[in-house]
């Protein structure tokens, strides 16, 4: 693989942000103290050790420091090389930016509209901002030649950036006031394209609705189970599959901590085995389970 071009800078976000706390938004330290809180009481945060994973909503896999080239050029400042670029920092140094997402997913799209509300916030308009739609290549496999051409803007790069103009800029900003005033549908003036508006379905799916207060995946979860225990990765990896048709890629975490959610309502609807990973657990319904499940 070539050396990549200096200054060259990339920010990932694993944070999901078509679940968890959204409401607090434009208040950012609200909005991203909630994430956190969130992230924390998750099993996504939980490491082998026992302990918690730090949040951030922003990490930096590139450029890659060599801590002996850094000891070397840096002999005043040896733990320098630690310190993460922050995504506020890399905003500020930028002359230019491309967004690589989605279009064909949930995830995609929402990170597309967080993420332009947060290049807003920072003052950053086009034209320095460009779009690179992967379409739903960011959950399949980019192979190194392809990521390799796409960051020196090679002429044959697989996936092309092209210039947005204010009137998407708005437009993204707009869905993305939607998406943190959920359960409250999205105004009509929006007209959502047909992937928005199956993906404001997904989202209206993740709130309770009906006398139990259960949300869709939730009853998808519920519905895959009997009174009988089975391996927790099973109506797991049925719900992601039957999410995925609809362009909704769950991380499995989040359906481990719906199972546990479950097994922690008054009265339990479901009972878990086991502790720790998914694959060291089992889950079954409850009686009140069993009553719920089978109420129309």
């Amino acid at each position: 693989m070539k050396p990549r071009p200096d200054g060259t800078v990339v920010m990932v976000s694993l944070d999901d942000m078509s679940i968890g706390p959204r409401a607090a938004w434009p208040d950012t330290q609200r909005f991203y103290a909630d994430r956190a809180a969130a992230f924390l009481a998750s099993v996504t945060s939980d490491l082998p050790d026992g302990t918690k994973m730090d949040y951030d909503a922003w990490f930096c896999p590139l450029p890659r420091i060599d801590p002996l080239k850094w000891l070397a050029e840096h002999p005043d400042d040896p733990d320098g090389f630690l310190e993460p670029l922050t995504f506020d920092a890399a905003l500020a140094a930028a002359d230019a930016i491309e967004l690589w997402y989605g279009s064909t997913t949930v995830q995609g799209l929402v990170w597309l509209w967080w993420t332009t509300a947060e290049l807003a916030r920072h003052g950053i308009t086009p034209p320095q901002v460009r779009d690179c739609d992967l379409k739903a290549s960011r959950y399949g496999r980019i192979d190194a030649a392809t990521f390799d051409a796409m960051l020196h803007d090679a002429p044959d790069r697989a996936y092309r950036a092209s210039p947005i103009d204010a009137a998407t800029l708005e437009r993204r900003l707009a869905l993305w006031q939607a998406v943190t005033q959920f359960p409250t549908p999205p105004a009509g003036h929006l007209h959502p394209s047909e992937a928005e508006a199956r993906c404001f379905d997904v989202l209206s799916g993740r709130f309770p609705d009906g006398p139990e207060g259960l949300n869709a995946l939730e009853k998808q979860l519920l519905a895959a189970l009997t009174p009988d225990f089975a391996p927790m990765v099973r109506p797991t990896a049925d719900a992601m599959i039957a999410q995925q048709d609809v362009g909704d890629y769950l991380d499995i975490d989040h359906l481990h901590d719906l199972l546990l959610g479950l097994a922690q309502r008054t009265p339990p609807l479901v009972e878990v085995s086991g502790a720790g990973p998914m694959h060291k657990c089992a889950v079954r319904l409850t009686g009140a389970g069993v009553q719920v499940q089978s109420t129309p």
